[in-house]
């Protein structure tokens, strides 16, 4: 299997032909009834242009990362699912994308919602786009960016994915492993580097706290101590005292707990479909380094030899071209650069042909 590709040069030179060039594809509105009676899907269904009736194309679930977000995963003025629907939609595939529980028109409750619920709702997502009239449910792929490509992950492993899926920024290790590594590359980002050291320390020792379900008062003398470790010592102790009573109180949230204990590298070691696992080299919330090389060999476990890595040199998170992968940086870039939506679409192409071989 193909450890990691990287793909540079050719951007400079194709991107231009595929920034503005969108198919018109055809829109429906659709409702989607879930396993949990309280939530329905409120989504978007978009065919390709030219889609004839009669005809089977095949589709492509768009599954969204943390946090409450629209269907097209609208963020800093960016709407990246837009951009891929569009161009899977130009290169012939269906689309489905939903808003997500309590966002838009989707009926339902999204605090107190884990990763469990979320695999529950892109199941219904799944289904209802392979018996959607028009769309061949054999050929139907599963694309989660973050948190949503454990979710897809979840899927694969479990038997409800037909074609394969595709991981964009998705984590290769446990949760509480990703927490420590985003506030160490945050401080180095912020030109203080030289704590990081004390702050991997204290932030581990705080994971470990949590996996191990301390009591309250353990909890919060530890993050006093990491936010010391952050602020280099220059904090009173009475105000970090403070900001992490404020942290603490998050801890029991049942999302986070979920969170720093899942491990999306044991669902993709189970999966019997090919998946494609894409990083920004700048990215600093799911880093190419941390998890890049996690996920090939848990790609590698699967012996399906159409799985990759790839790693977008000069892409931050959302997949736009970037300058240094910083969060603050978002809304100053251009949206999810359609040549990485392209890539995919080379990608899934080339599983279906060779399922059709």
């Amino acid at each position: 299997m193909e450890t990691r590709a990287r793909i540079g040069w050719v951007f400079g030179v194709c991107a231009a032909l595929y920034a503005t060039t969108f198919a018109d594809a055809s829109d429906t509105e659709v409702a989607i009834d879930t396993s949990d009676e309280t939530v329905v899907l409120a989504g978007t269904v978009s065919m390709p242009e030219g889609f004839e009736e009669g005809t089977n194309v095949p589709g492509v679930v768009l599954l969204s990362g943390s946090g409450p977000q629209d269907r097209d995963s609208a963020l800093f003025g960016q709407t990246p699912f837009r951009v891929l629907a569009d161009v899977f939609n130009e290169r012939g595939f269906a689309g489905l994308r939903c808003d997500d529980r309590g966002v838009g028109g989707t009926v339902g409750e999204f605090q107190g919602a884990t990763i469990d619920d979320f695999v529950e709702d892109a199941r219904a997502m799944v289904k209802f786009l392979s018996t959607y009239e028009g769309v061949d449910w054999r050929r139907v792929f599963v694309l989660g960016h973050s948190e949503g490509a454990g979710v897809a992950a979840e899927l694969a492993a479990s038997g409800d994915v037909q074609a394969g899926i595709v991981m964009l920024g998705g984590t290769a290790v446990p949760g509480h492993v990703v927490l420590t590594d985003q506030s160490v590359r945050m401080l180095e980002a912020a030109g203080v580097g030289d704590r990081s050291d004390e702050v991997r320390k204290e932030h581990r020792a705080l994971m470990e706290l949590l996996l191990e379900e301390a009591d309250a008062e353990a909890l919060l003398e530890q993050t006093v101590r990491l936010v010391l470790a952050q602020t280099g010592g220059q904090m009173p102790e009475r105000f970090a005292r403070m900001q992490a009573g404020q942290v603490v109180g998050q801890f029991d949230d049942p999302w986070f707990r979920r969170f720093i204990e899942h491990d999306p590298s044991r669902a993709v070691r189970r999966m019997q479909v090919p998946g494609l696992a894409v990083y920004g080299s700048l990215d600093q919330q799911v880093s190419d380094e941390l998890n890049a090389s996690a996920m090939s060999d848990a790609l590698s476990a699967t012996r399906l030899s159409l799985s990759r890595v790839v790693v977008f040199p000069g892409h931050n998170h959302l997949f736009q071209r970037a300058r240094t992968g910083a969060l603050e940086e978002y809304a100053q870039l251009e949206d999810l650069n359609p040549m990485v939506a392209h890539e995919i679409a080379d990608w899934m192409e080339r599983v279906l042909e060779s399922r059709d071989r």
